[in-house]
C-alpha cells in the first residue's frame, strides 16, 4: 500500500510540475498575441492615414 500511495504523489507532482509549465506557456502565448494585435492595429491606424492622404490629395 506504501508503494501505491508513493507512485499516486509522485504521479501527482508530476502533473503539477506539467500544468505549470503548460500555464507559463499560455501566458507566453497571450503575450505574443496581444503584442501581434497591437502591431495589426498600428498596422491598420496607419493604413487609414495613408487612405486619407490619397482621398485628400
Amino acid at each position: 500500500m506504501s508503494n501505491e500511495v508513493e507512485s499516486i504523489s509522485s504521479i501527482s507532482e508530476q502533473n503539477s510540475a506539467a500544468n505549470e509549465e503548460f500555464l507559463a506557456s499560455l501566458e507566453v502565448q497571450n503575450v505574443d498575441m496581444s503584442n501581434m494585435l497591437v502591431g495589426v492595429g498600428n498596422i491598420n491606424k496607419k493604413w487609414n492615414e495613408l487612405k486619407e492622404i490619397l482621398e485628400n490629395s
